[in-house]
Protein backbone atom coordinates (compact mmCIF):
# COMPACT_ATOMS: atom_id res chain seq x y z
CA UNK A 1 0.00 0.00 0.00
CA UNK A 2 1.37 3.39 -0.97
CA UNK A 3 0.87 6.38 1.28
CA UNK A 4 -0.87 9.37 -0.30
CA UNK A 5 1.52 12.32 -0.57
CA UNK A 6 -0.86 14.62 1.33
CA UNK A 7 -1.17 12.25 4.33
CA UNK A 8 1.31 13.71 6.77
CA UNK A 9 2.82 11.99 9.82
CA UNK A 10 0.65 11.38 12.83
CA UNK A 11 2.06 11.57 16.36
CA UNK A 12 2.78 7.82 16.59
CA UNK A 13 4.75 7.89 13.34
CA UNK A 14 6.61 11.03 14.41
CA UNK A 15 7.53 9.47 17.76
CA UNK A 16 8.49 6.20 16.11
CA UNK A 17 10.80 7.86 13.58
CA UNK A 18 12.38 10.20 16.11
CA UNK A 19 12.86 7.32 18.57
CA UNK A 20 14.51 5.16 15.92
CA UNK A 21 17.26 7.79 15.68
CA UNK A 22 17.59 8.23 19.44
CA UNK A 23 18.27 4.89 21.13
CA UNK A 24 17.88 6.37 24.60
CA UNK A 25 14.26 7.22 23.84
CA UNK A 26 11.91 4.28 24.10
CA UNK A 27 9.51 3.67 21.26
CA UNK A 28 5.97 2.75 22.12
CA UNK A 29 6.21 -0.27 19.84
CA UNK A 30 2.82 0.49 18.33
CA UNK A 31 4.12 0.80 14.76
CA UNK A 32 5.18 -2.09 12.59
CA UNK A 33 8.45 -2.01 10.67
CA UNK A 34 6.40 -1.66 7.49
CA UNK A 35 4.53 1.37 8.86
CA UNK A 36 7.79 2.98 9.99
CA UNK A 37 9.33 2.32 6.57
CA UNK A 38 6.37 3.89 4.83
CA UNK A 39 6.53 6.90 7.17
CA UNK A 40 10.27 7.22 6.49
CA UNK A 41 9.68 7.22 2.72
CA UNK A 42 7.08 9.94 3.21
CA UNK A 43 9.55 12.03 5.26
CA UNK A 44 12.10 11.76 2.46
CA UNK A 45 9.64 13.35 0.03
CA UNK A 46 7.85 15.84 2.34
CA UNK A 47 9.66 18.91 3.63
CA UNK A 48 7.07 19.66 6.34
CA UNK A 49 7.27 16.20 7.87
CA UNK A 50 11.04 16.14 7.50
CA UNK A 51 11.24 19.38 9.51
CA UNK A 52 8.91 17.96 12.15
CA UNK A 53 11.02 14.82 12.54
CA UNK A 54 14.23 16.87 12.75
CA UNK A 55 12.72 19.17 15.38
CA UNK A 56 11.36 16.23 17.36
CA UNK A 57 14.73 14.43 17.25
CA UNK A 58 16.53 17.58 18.30
CA UNK A 59 14.24 18.15 21.26
CA UNK A 60 14.44 14.50 22.32
CA UNK A 61 18.24 14.62 22.15
CA UNK A 62 18.39 17.75 24.28
CA UNK A 63 15.89 16.47 26.80
CA UNK A 64 17.63 13.13 27.16
CA UNK A 65 20.88 14.96 27.96
CA UNK A 66 19.27 16.96 30.71
CA UNK A 67 18.67 15.97 34.26
CA UNK A 68 16.64 18.06 36.62
CA UNK A 69 18.67 19.33 39.56
CA UNK A 70 16.43 19.91 42.56
CA UNK A 71 17.65 23.50 43.06
CA UNK A 72 17.01 24.64 39.47
CA UNK A 73 14.28 27.29 39.49
CA UNK A 74 11.99 28.24 36.61
CA UNK A 75 13.16 31.17 34.55
CA UNK A 76 11.16 34.08 33.17
CA UNK A 77 10.22 32.17 29.99
CA UNK A 78 9.10 29.01 31.81
CA UNK A 79 5.46 27.93 31.85
CA UNK A 80 3.43 26.04 34.43
CA UNK A 81 4.10 22.32 34.71
CA UNK A 82 0.55 21.54 33.54
CA UNK A 83 1.28 23.28 30.25
CA UNK A 84 3.85 20.56 29.46
CA UNK A 85 1.08 17.98 29.75
CA UNK A 86 -0.86 19.96 27.13
CA UNK A 87 2.20 19.94 24.87
CA UNK A 88 2.72 16.20 25.31
CA UNK A 89 -0.97 15.50 24.73
CA UNK A 90 -0.98 17.55 21.51
CA UNK A 91 -3.65 19.94 22.77
CA UNK A 92 -1.93 23.16 21.71
CA UNK A 93 -1.59 24.76 18.30
CA UNK A 94 1.37 23.75 16.20
CA UNK A 95 2.95 27.19 16.57
CA UNK A 96 2.60 27.20 20.37
CA UNK A 97 3.88 23.62 20.58
CA UNK A 98 6.91 24.49 18.46
CA UNK A 99 7.63 27.55 20.62
CA UNK A 100 7.43 25.56 23.86
CA UNK A 101 9.47 22.66 22.49
CA UNK A 102 12.24 25.07 21.47
CA UNK A 103 12.16 26.47 24.99
CA UNK A 104 12.25 22.99 26.55
CA UNK A 105 15.25 22.06 24.40
CA UNK A 106 17.22 24.97 25.87
CA UNK A 107 15.89 25.06 29.44
CA UNK A 108 17.27 22.85 32.19
CA UNK A 109 14.04 23.29 34.17
CA UNK A 110 11.42 22.74 31.47
CA UNK A 111 13.17 20.05 29.41
CA UNK A 112 12.79 17.41 32.13
CA UNK A 113 9.22 18.57 32.77
CA UNK A 114 8.34 17.94 29.12
CA UNK A 115 10.06 14.57 29.21
CA UNK A 116 8.17 13.65 32.36
CA UNK A 117 4.86 14.79 30.82
CA UNK A 118 5.49 12.67 27.71
CA UNK A 119 6.32 9.64 29.88
CA UNK A 120 3.24 10.24 32.02
CA UNK A 121 0.95 10.26 28.99
CA UNK A 122 2.67 7.30 27.36
CA UNK A 123 0.66 4.12 26.91
CA UNK A 124 3.83 2.12 27.46
CA UNK A 125 4.17 0.37 30.81
CA UNK A 126 7.46 1.03 32.56
CA UNK A 127 9.35 -1.80 34.31
CA UNK A 128 8.46 -0.35 37.72
CA UNK A 129 4.78 -0.18 36.76
CA UNK A 130 5.00 -3.76 35.47
CA UNK A 131 6.43 -4.89 38.82
CA UNK A 132 3.73 -3.04 40.72
CA UNK A 133 0.94 -4.52 38.57
CA UNK A 134 2.36 -8.03 38.99
CA UNK A 135 2.42 -7.61 42.78
CA UNK A 136 -1.30 -6.81 42.99
CA UNK A 137 -3.51 -9.57 44.33
CA UNK A 138 -5.78 -9.15 41.31
CA UNK A 139 -2.89 -10.33 39.10
CA UNK A 140 -3.02 -13.83 40.58
CA UNK A 141 -5.15 -16.44 38.77
CA UNK A 142 -6.83 -17.61 41.99
CA UNK A 143 -8.01 -14.06 42.75
CA UNK A 144 -9.50 -13.73 39.26
CA UNK A 145 -11.18 -17.15 39.62
CA UNK A 146 -12.69 -16.15 42.98
CA UNK A 147 -13.90 -12.85 41.56
CA UNK A 148 -15.54 -14.61 38.60
CA UNK A 149 -17.26 -17.03 41.00
CA UNK A 150 -18.50 -14.12 43.12
CA UNK A 151 -19.84 -12.27 40.09
CA UNK A 152 -21.57 -15.40 38.77
CA UNK A 153 -23.21 -15.90 42.19
CA UNK A 154 -24.40 -12.28 42.23
CA UNK A 155 -25.82 -12.68 38.74
CA UNK A 156 -27.72 -15.84 39.73
CA UNK A 157 -29.16 -14.07 42.79
CA UNK A 158 -30.20 -11.16 40.58
CA UNK A 159 -31.92 -13.50 38.12
CA UNK A 160 -33.84 -15.25 40.93
CA UNK A 161 -35.34 -12.03 42.31
CA UNK A 162 -38.89 -11.45 41.13
CA UNK A 163 -39.25 -8.41 38.96
CA UNK A 164 -41.60 -5.79 40.35
CA UNK A 165 -43.68 -5.54 37.19
CA UNK A 166 -44.32 -9.29 37.10
CA UNK A 167 -46.02 -9.05 40.48
CA UNK A 168 -48.69 -6.77 38.98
Amino acid sequence: MTRPFDKHLDSDELNGLASSYAPSVTDSGRLSEQALGEAQRHVESCQDCSRKVQLHKSVQREISRMSMPSDLRPGPGCVEETEWLNVAAGLLTEAKTRELMKHAAQCGHCGPLLKNAAETLSDEVTPSEETLLASLSSARPEWRHNMATTLRGDLRKQQQKPLWWRAM
